[in-house]
């Protein structure tokens, strides 16, 4: 079985980068993704990413609330329960790779060329 997803977005916050009792960093992402940019009437759909050691350290000092980013990862599951009892499942993607996508303005100039 695979279990394998890429995902564009952008960040809707700034990372927010924890460590386990070990030492080991792990970063939370949150991204807007929207699969048609195009299309306003669509609501964009929320992901939490989280991102493991260095790459998360690097996350967190390099990306901040706004960044478009590429996530290539797996889909995961945790379940808790809430202050209310309740079981709470909670899906989001483990990043393998986030990479950097620089967001190029579109001028007058540019747009006229296209």
């Amino acid at each position: 079985m695979v279990n394998k997803t890429i995902l564009y977005g952008f960040l809707v916050a700034d990372p927010e980068a924890r460590h386990t009792k070990t030492g080991k960093c792990i970063c939370s992402l949150r991204i807007a993704h929207k699969e048609n940019y195009k299309d306003d009437s669509k609501e964009p759909l929320y992901i939490s990413v989280d991102v493991w050691d260095k790459q998360g350290e690097t996350c967190a000092k390099v990306f901040k609330k706004g960044s478009s980013v590429i996530v290539d990862g797996r889909l995961s599951t945790d379940s808790y329960q809430n202050k209310e009892g309740q079981k709470v499942t909670k899906t989001f993607i483990v990043a393998d790779k986030v990479s950097f996508v620089p967001r190029f303005e579109k001028s007058e100039k540019t747009s006229a060329q296209i």
